[in-house]
């Protein structure tokens, strides 16, 4: 009578074998550890490697969009840039007037503030945003319109993001 085998166990997986009780002379096989390991994953891009540039983003108030998912397409509650009473990130900017934006001036001009006040920002300005995950972004201002409610208005942008520090 034969018998498959298969066993799980902790980080290794016992291949399958047969045991023989068919008398002295048949060879008996038994399972053989055989290691299992995670696929490496993708290596991380280099910081600085620019992921994308998306032109003429409309975000509503109360809306965020992340910047790693199809920022100029999705709109998510929670995200790396909020629009709601003021413009929010895990970490925001305002460059000064004239200051021509880049990953490294991003990188290194933007504090630990985590909001901008809606009278800060005008059309033609750049704002800096640093991810919670280490993105690096730069928002060239087109519009700011504040509404009446609280829940009305628009921020349009263009915005650059690119792979930050881990």
């Amino acid at each position: 009578m034969r018998i498959r085998l298969f066993t799980v166990a902790a980080s290794f997986v016992l291949v399958s074998g047969t045991v023989s009780c068919g008398g002295p002379d048949e060879p008996v096989s038994s399972p053989r550890p055989t290691a299992t390991y995670a696929e490496p994953s993708k290596p991380a891009k280099p910081a600085g490697t620019r992921i994308g540039h998306y032109k003429d983003i409309a975000l509503s108030r109360s809306f965020s969009i992340d910047f790693d998912d199809d920022p100029a397409g999705k709109r998510v509650v929670d995200g790396d840039l909020q629009f709601f009473m003021e413009i929010e990130a895990h970490r925001i900017g305002l460059l000064p007037a004239g200051v021509r934006g880049g990953y490294q001036v991003c990188r290194d001009r933007t504090g630990r503030s985590t909001a901008l006040a809606f009278k800060a920002v005008s059309a033609g300005r750049s704002i800096c945003v640093v991810t919670e995950s280490g993105l690096v972004g730069l928002l060239k201002v087109r519009q700011l319109r504040i509404g009446e409610y609280a829940d009305r208005g628009v921020f349009r942008f263009d915005l650059t993001v690119w792979q930050g520090t881990a």
